[in-house]
């Protein structure tokens, strides 16, 4: 019930605004103060001569189409109706919310997992050292690689290659590397090496004796960096116009927000 709880406030929030289209719909209040003869809420009318224009007092309303087109406050369901997408933008928009949502998705899992990671191997001491001794570095040299697939690779090409690197890695990380950590991490060696160092090279010693989980948080820091932020958007600024930009853009970003919240 707690996962919902965002979703039920949003709907809360939405009903005071539902119930006033739903007042100020076609038909409800100008039909029943119409007085018109021929009003169309009198039933059948009889045409003694000639018909006069549709609409001869304000308040009066002949149909509910021509209601919709006249009155700008009516129309609730139309209003709707027009704030589906077309089926050209719905080719567009259905698979970016369907990515956007997976890419999305896999770093909130990687993001909680790394921090558990190297937190419990290591110590949250390590944390500063390798956001700037390892992960620094690694994106300035993946900005480089970057421009250089760029150059030489299309953009469709660049993306399944940097993504398909990460989807390996992990995959390796799950059914290989982790399984056997035990005979992967150099434990006795830097048991060894720790005590002719100074104490100032523990948090390198720490990476360096559990470097699977290292290189685990250095590839979902990536992720978020790589694929949510530059890879995705990238993608959606060549398959969307400028005028589609402007109506769903908004859209991804407020589902970017609802999946940082801690639920």
């Amino acid at each position: 019930m707690k996962l919902l709880n965002p979703y039920l406030l949003m709907l809360l929030a939405l009903q005071p605004i539902l119930s006033l289209a739903w007042v100020n719909s076609p038909g409800i209040n100008a039909l029943n103060s119409c007085r018109h003869p021929l009003c169309t809420r009198r039933g059948h009318f009889k045409v003694t001569g000639s018909i006069p224009p549709p609409r001869v007092h304000g308040t009066c309303l002949t149909t509910s189409k021509e209601a919709v087109e006249e009155n700008p406050k009516s129309g609730f369901f139309s209003k709707i109706k027009a704030a589906i997408p077309e089926a050209h933008e719905r080719k567009k928009l259905i698979p970016l919310s369907l990515m956007f949502f997976a890419i999305l998705f896999n770093y909130t899992i990687l993001r909680d997992t790394k921090d558990v990671l190297m937190v419990t191997s290591s110590g949250a001491e390590v944390i500063p050292f390798i956001k700037t001794y390892v992960n620094l570095p690694a994106a300035i040299g993946f900005t480089a690689l970057y421009g250089r697939l760029s150059d030489k690779m299309e953009d469709t090409s660049v993306f399944y290659t940097v993504v398909t690197s990460f989807l390996l890695f992990f995959s390796s990380f799950a059914l290989f590397i982790y399984p056997n950590r035990s005979h992967l991490h150099p434990i006795s060696f830097v048991n060894w090496l720790s005590p002719q160092l100074p104490s100032g090279f523990s948090a390198p010693l720490a990476i360096i004796r559990n470097w699977s989980f290292s290189l685990f948080y250095l590839m979902s820091e990536m992720w978020g960096s790589v694929v949510s932020s530059l890879l995705f958007w990238k993608t959606a600024n060549d398959v969307t116009t400028v005028e589609e930009a402007k109506k769903y853009y908004p859209l991804f970003g407020l589902g970017a927000n609802v999946r940082r919240r801690r639920l």
